[in-house]
């Protein structure tokens, strides 16, 4: 005769269990990684509908949206970025440099000097 426990399980029935689980909770973790296929964000419903509003509400081109949402990848690097809260806004000495370079600065001279006619115009 088997012995049983209090609630009537053989001895050794709940580690039995416990090892199951474990064993089929990690099956995923050991198996081998299959690169997942290439989403296509034209394809997804989501972006169908959002393409949709923007042909009606913007007039934009519904061949052009699909062609550039097909080429379109995830990135997990751009999502952790922008889904780590900001601490403090930057200073504006801190990212001006990378912006005012003397190429920069005297390329908005020239567009400047370009379209005054045009600015005077749109400031009077």
């Amino acid at each position: 005769m088997i012995k049983r426990n209090k609630c009537g399980h053989p001895p050794g029935a709940g580690l039995a269990a416990g090892m199951l689980f474990l064993s089929l909770a990690a099956a995923p973790l050991a198996a081998p990684r299959i690169a997942a296929a290439p989403v296509n964000y034209a394809q997804r419903p989501e972006v169908r509908a959002f393409i949709a509003e923007v042909v009606a509400d913007e007039g934009f081109d519904a061949r052009a949206l699909r062609r550039l949402f097909a080429q379109a990848h995830h990135q997990p690097k751009v999502v952790a970025a922008m889904s780590r809260p900001v601490l403090s806004p930057p200073k504006w000495y801190e990212f001006a440099p990378r912006f005012l370079d003397p190429a920069r600065v005297e390329a908005g001279a020239e567009f400047w000097r370009e379209h005054s006619g045009t600015l005077h115009r749109a400031r009077d």
